[in-house]
């Protein structure tokens, strides 16, 4: 309630803000369904790639992804709390501890932490088998989770003195009171130099066990906490 209208054209990020208010003010009394205009004008206004248009004026298609991005990272900046700190990232902020190794020596790993607003998920299609059929790819989210955990770079190693290969293995110190998953479905053609999408069909469970995706602390207090609610049942 304390957010207030931008006066001038530079501050159309606090416009949106206070629209996305009023539309979510809106939702939750209506009865009926609710054209989000004034959410959608001010979007528009603030991120203008948005409101691109094709052929014959009608709006051209965007991504859903960047959309949201683009709102959760305005929001985080403008919405605080009464301590000052981010409502956005206490809601939906993701802790990270991030083991990084290299593969090409001895040097003992480090661990460095990392935050995230949500959690990116690999999707990957069938290859071709020698019998003529597809194997592998990515079929459960699950899967998605474990492969978006872990990953690979490459950095100038101190101990060999030139660049390595790194692994990154991600576990999770601290989960958000509502988790935003990404599935990645895009990736890279080396032979027709474009971004190509995996139309692959990807299962995900009513209720998402996420526990083995912790770090031991992590782990202990979910357990702790479960063990106590069986108690209450």
């Amino acid at each position: 309630s304390s957010l207030q209208v931008g006066r001038t054209q530079f501050d159309m990020q606090q416009n949106l803000v206070v629209a996305t208010r009023d539309l979510f003010k809106s939702m939750k009394t209506a009865t009926e369904p609710i054209a989000p205009h004034g959410f959608l004008a001010q979007l528009r206004g603030a991120y203008p790639q948005f409101d691109q248009r094709g052929e014959g004026g009608a709006p051209m298609q965007q991504d859903a992804e960047e959309c949201l991005t683009q709102l959760l990272n305005v929001l985080s900046q403008k919405v605080k709390s009464p301590e000052g700190k981010s409502v956005i990232e206490d809601l939906f902020g993701i802790e990270m501890d991030v083991e990084v190794k290299c593969t090409e020596g001895d040097e003992p790993p480090t661990v460095e932490k990392e935050k995230t607003l949500k959690l990116t998920c690999h999707i990957e299609g069938s290859v071709p088998a020698g019998d003529g059929t597809n194997k592998g790819g990515t079929d459960l989210m699950t899967q998605a989770i474990s492969k978006g955990l872990e990953g690979q770079l490459e950095k100038t190693s101190p101990s060999l003195g030139r660049p390595a290969v790194y692994s990154k293995t991600a576990r999770i110190s601290k989960l958000p009171k509502f988790m935003l998953a990404q599935f990645v479905r895009f990736f890279w053609k080396a032979d027709t130099q474009k971004k190509a999408k995996i139309l692959r069909p990807v299962k995900f469970p009513i209720t998402l066990d996420m526990k083995d995706y912790c770090t031991p602390p992590c782990k202990e207090k979910i357990e702790k906490y479960r063990a106590k609610e069986i108690k209450k049942q």
